[in-house]
Protein backbone atom coordinates (compact mmCIF):
# COMPACT_ATOMS: atom_id res chain seq x y z
CA UNK A 1 0.00 0.00 0.00
CA UNK A 2 2.67 2.55 0.36
CA UNK A 3 4.23 1.84 -2.68
CA UNK A 4 1.06 3.10 -3.88
CA UNK A 5 1.15 6.27 -1.86
CA UNK A 6 4.68 8.08 -3.01
CA UNK A 7 3.78 10.55 -5.46
CA UNK A 8 6.18 11.37 -8.51
CA UNK A 9 5.87 13.36 -11.76
CA UNK A 10 7.90 10.82 -14.48
CA UNK A 11 10.82 9.33 -12.29
CA UNK A 12 10.80 5.71 -11.30
CA UNK A 13 9.31 4.70 -8.11
CA UNK A 14 11.95 3.87 -5.46
CA UNK A 15 11.50 0.21 -4.06
CA UNK A 16 10.47 0.28 -0.09
CA UNK A 17 12.92 -1.87 1.99
CA UNK A 18 11.59 -4.12 4.72
CA UNK A 19 12.89 -2.23 7.32
CA UNK A 20 11.36 0.93 5.94
CA UNK A 21 8.10 -0.29 5.78
CA UNK A 22 8.68 -1.49 9.28
CA UNK A 23 9.44 2.15 10.24
CA UNK A 24 6.18 3.84 8.01
CA UNK A 25 4.33 0.57 10.06
CA UNK A 26 5.40 2.09 13.31
CA UNK A 27 4.87 5.64 12.93
CA UNK A 28 1.74 5.20 11.15
CA UNK A 29 0.32 2.89 14.32
CA UNK A 30 2.11 5.72 16.89
CA UNK A 31 0.18 8.88 14.85
CA UNK A 32 -3.44 6.43 14.65
CA UNK A 33 -5.17 6.73 17.91
CA UNK A 34 -8.00 3.74 16.67
CA UNK A 35 -4.59 1.50 15.69
CA UNK A 36 -3.92 1.37 19.74
CA UNK A 37 -7.14 2.66 21.19
CA UNK A 38 -7.52 2.30 24.61
CA UNK A 39 -9.91 3.99 27.38
CA UNK A 40 -8.56 5.12 31.01
CA UNK A 41 -11.71 4.35 33.46
CA UNK A 42 -11.69 5.74 36.87
CA UNK A 43 -13.65 4.27 39.96
CA UNK A 44 -16.36 7.27 41.38
CA UNK A 45 -15.89 5.48 44.65
CA UNK A 46 -12.18 5.52 45.42
CA UNK A 47 -10.96 7.21 42.67
CA UNK A 48 -8.32 5.03 41.26
CA UNK A 49 -7.95 4.71 37.40
CA UNK A 50 -7.44 1.63 35.21
CA UNK A 51 -6.30 1.28 31.21
CA UNK A 52 -8.69 -1.32 29.09
CA UNK A 53 -6.76 -1.68 25.43
CA UNK A 54 -10.00 -1.80 22.99
CA UNK A 55 -9.94 -4.23 20.09
CA UNK A 56 -11.34 -1.89 17.51
CA UNK A 57 -10.77 -4.43 14.33
CA UNK A 58 -12.50 -7.17 16.35
CA UNK A 59 -15.30 -5.11 17.43
CA UNK A 60 -15.71 -3.76 13.99
CA UNK A 61 -16.00 -7.18 12.06
CA UNK A 62 -17.94 -8.35 14.72
CA UNK A 63 -20.63 -5.60 14.00
CA UNK A 64 -19.87 -6.56 10.20
CA UNK A 65 -20.71 -10.12 11.07
CA UNK A 66 -23.84 -9.10 12.51
CA UNK A 67 -25.17 -6.40 10.01
CA UNK A 68 -24.14 -9.58 7.21
CA UNK A 69 -27.37 -11.95 9.64
CA UNK A 70 -29.32 -9.20 9.88
CA UNK A 71 -29.68 -8.83 6.15
CA UNK A 72 -29.63 -12.65 5.52
CA UNK A 73 -32.91 -12.70 7.74
CA UNK A 74 -33.99 -9.48 6.21
CA UNK A 75 -33.71 -11.46 2.97
CA UNK A 76 -35.28 -14.37 3.99
CA UNK A 77 -38.48 -13.41 5.76
CA UNK A 78 -39.04 -10.64 2.32
CA UNK A 79 -38.43 -13.32 -0.22
CA UNK A 80 -40.28 -15.90 1.47
CA UNK A 81 -43.25 -13.73 2.18
CA UNK A 82 -43.23 -11.46 -1.06
CA UNK A 83 -41.52 -14.25 -3.10
CA UNK A 84 -39.15 -11.64 -4.10
CA UNK A 85 -35.63 -11.78 -5.33
CA UNK A 86 -32.54 -11.26 -3.34
CA UNK A 87 -32.00 -8.55 -6.42
CA UNK A 88 -35.44 -6.97 -5.91
CA UNK A 89 -35.03 -6.93 -2.40
CA UNK A 90 -31.83 -5.11 -2.84
CA UNK A 91 -33.40 -2.81 -4.98
CA UNK A 92 -35.74 -1.74 -2.30
CA UNK A 93 -34.33 1.18 -0.08
CA UNK A 94 -33.28 0.44 3.32
CA UNK A 95 -36.06 2.03 5.30
CA UNK A 96 -38.63 0.34 3.15
CA UNK A 97 -37.17 -2.98 4.14
CA UNK A 98 -37.23 -1.93 7.49
CA UNK A 99 -40.81 -0.62 7.18
CA UNK A 100 -41.82 -4.17 5.63
CA UNK A 101 -40.45 -6.26 8.11
CA UNK A 102 -41.88 -4.19 11.24
CA UNK A 103 -45.27 -4.48 9.01
CA UNK A 104 -44.34 -8.40 9.11
CA UNK A 105 -43.74 -8.77 12.41
CA UNK A 106 -47.41 -6.76 13.35
CA UNK A 107 -48.93 -9.62 11.40
CA UNK A 108 -47.44 -12.23 13.87
CA UNK A 109 -48.27 -10.18 17.09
Amino acid sequence: MVQTLIVRDSEPLPRLHYESLALVDQAMQAADSLVDFNLELICPHCESSSEVDVDLQTLAIQRLGQCQRRLLTTVHLLARHYHWSEQQIFAVPPWRRDHYLKMLEAETI
